[in-house]
């Protein structure tokens, strides 16, 4: 059938994404903490406090988007 979508070939283009592209987005910089954390543990990272700063920073700025976002 012309057009139609079968089997493998359905990919993650027909996954529903739940949540607006600058929402996830904001969630993603929150990933951030966890990668500072780790490398600090795992890998000794130096300059925590500095990669910390700068998580915390973006991790603020999704929450902003997240709750002032909304606003029309």
């Amino acid at each position: 059938m012309p057009g139609a979508r079968h089997g493998a070939d359905e990919g993650l283009a027909s996954v529903p994404l739940p949540l607006p592209v600058g929402y996830s987005l904001a969630l993603f910089q929150l990933s951030t903490l966890i990668s500072v954390f780790l490398g600090c543990r795992y890998f000794q990272e130096g300059q925590i406090r500095k990669r910390l700063l700068g998580s915390v920073i973006m991790a603020a700025g999704a929450m902003l988007i997240v709750l002032l976002g909304h606003r029309r």
